[in-house]
């Protein structure tokens, strides 16, 4: 997952939140699971599924898959982190 672990926090480079994410997809609900992630660059397909050749996918851990851009203007704040789940409460008072 090429992280790192420094001073007791973990750093994420090609993968972000990967541990939590993870640990959210074999939690969310009852089940034996295998968890894939493909190579950067390759995706798994099947039969009807749509393809993205040289691009992202849906679901993947890699950063490709993980990192999308936002702007936001009229503020000089910004989230304390670039999770998606994190992002939620941050939009919210940019609204108040």
């Amino acid at each position: 997952m090429n992280l790192t672990v420094k001073n007791n926090k973990i750093f994420y480079d090609e993968y972000p939140d990967a541990l939590a994410r993870l640990y959210s997809s074999l939690t969310s609900h009852r089940g034996n699971y295998l968890v894939v992630s493909a190579k950067p660059g390759f995706e798994f397909i099947g039969e009807g599924s749509p393809t993205h050749v040289g691009g992202a996918s849906h679901g993947g851990l890699h950063k490709q898959d993980s990192l999308v851009p936002m702007i936001a203007t009229g503020t000089d704040s910004s989230p304390k982190h670039l999770r998606i789940i994190d992002l939620k409460d941050w939009i919210l008072t940019l609204t108040d």
